[in-house]
């Protein structure tokens, strides 16, 4: 059986991730915690994190990336994230998820999943296919272009916040008018 190392990107909901990083806890497993650049967490929520394993090893990764989501900024902290957990040790697999996922099964069965010979050497990444796109909200995020995708909108002032939501609405409008579309060429292949 081999170590797998969970990285695990956060910006918010630290208790939810206490308790994420307790359900994780497994003597093979090490916890690479990535908390956003931008957001405020106190001694005490690192504390409770720190508190909630007691088999696996949690490093909390240096900060230095704001992440906005749907933004090149959440590759480019990913990327970082791998180069560093692979500096760090040898795993046999990486696990990339959220701070607030929380996983469906034990890490006995997650391992036994995994260390089964068959499965040896595989990577998981999933993808969509042009059929499973039906939100309407997540389509537009990714079908137009987005000035703004590094304003926190629950930083602002109400008045900026207004002018901000104003200002994405018309250039969603009219990119619907200019026939803008970023997913063309998936529509086309289908």
């Amino acid at each position: 059986m081999g170590k797998h190392a969970y990285i695990i990107m956060a910006h918010n909901k630290f208790e939810q991730l206490a308790f994420l990083t307790s359900l994780l806890d497994y003597e093979l497993n090490d916890l690479f915690i990535y908390i956003d650049k931008s957001v405020t967490i106190t001694d005490e929520e690192i504390e409770a994190i720190n508190n909630s394993a007691t088999k696996s090893k949690i490093i909390f990764v240096p900060r230095e990336i704001d992440v906005y989501w749907g933004n090149s900024s959440q590759i480019e902290c990913e990327m970082y994230l791998y180069d560093y957990v692979y500096k760090y040790g040898e795993y046999d697999l990486f696990h990339l998820i959220s701070g607030t996922d929380l996983p469906l099964t034990s890490q006995e069965k997650m391992h036994a999943f995994f260390d089964d010979e068959k499965r040896k050497g595989y990577n998981y990444i999933t993808r969509f296919s042009k059929k499973e796109f039906t939100d309407k909200k997540f389509i537009r995020k990714i079908k137009f272009y987005h000035m703004t995708t590094k304003m926190s909108l629950s930083t602002m002032s109400p008045l900026k916040r207004k002018l901000v939501l104003i200002y994405r609405r018309i250039e969603h409008e009219s990119q619907k008018l200019l026939h803008i579309n970023r997913l063309k060429s998936i529509e086309k292949d289908g």
